[in-house]
């Protein structure tokens, strides 16, 4: 009997582009959360919670990020599950050099969760993935290891890219609308001199609206 394709379960778009790299068309990769949805709050359907079942592997950043998840995905076998935040060898940018005056003295845990806008960190997943998948797997092991590597490489360009593109704006201030650029504005030494909202689904008070109008 044929195989049935391994199915991979990504739960956001940036993971989804990440798992399609590495698994090529040795795995089917799908997203949970649909493009307009927020990561942050999001209702899960019956369909979803078969979908989390019945996945061979489902990849999330972890509860910092899709906080709707903690809770089904406790219940799944540890082996089929990849808590990207959780990696060794992330990138995290340097707390408070980044953000102005905006001090962050959050604890350890909350650092900024938005991994892959430092594609070092998307380098990270992609052979933490290929090598999971190679366990799941093991006839395709050489071809995901080979996709992790390709995507590796063009990964290296993409990020020399991007910084000889940003280099002459790195002193120009920019403010954001929610903070989530931190491993963007960190790998490429932007000057980001504020944010609108927290995370997106917090209003900005009037008080934080004056002082942003005052930086900027």
């Amino acid at each position: 009997p044929v195989q049935a394709k391994l199915q991979v379960l990504a739960s956001i778009k940036p993971l989804a582009l990440i798992a399609q790299e590495v698994a090529g068309d040795q795995a089917d990769v799908t997203t949970l959360l649909p493009i307009t949805a927020s990561p942050h709050d999001y209702p899960l359907k019956m369909s979803d919670h078969r979908n989390l079942r019945s996945a061979d592997l489902v990849l999330w950043i972890g509860p910092e990020m899709e906080s709707f998840l903690a809770r089904p995905l406790a219940n799944l076998p540890a082996e089929k599950l990849i808590a990207s935040y959780q990696l060794s060898g992330l990138y995290w940018p340097e707390p408070g050099r980044d953000d102005g005056h905006h001090h962050r003295n959050h604890a350890h845990s909350d650092r900024d969760p938005h991994l892959w806008l430092d594609p070092r960190n998307a380098s990270v997943i992609a052979q933490v993935l290929a090598a999971r998948l190679a366990q799941l797997q093991p006839q395709s092991a050489a071809q995901f290891h080979t996709n992790a590597q390709k995507f590796e490489i063009s990964l290296k360009e993409l990020d020399q890219q991007l910084g000889q593109q940003l280099s002459p704006v790195s002193h120009v201030g920019f403010a954001v609308y929610h903070e989530g650029y931190g491993h963007f504005v960190g790998r490429y030494g932007l000057h980001q001199v504020a944010y609108v909202a927290y995370t997106p689904e917090r209003r900005p008070g009037a008080k934080h609206l004056k002082e942003l109008r005052e930086v900027l």
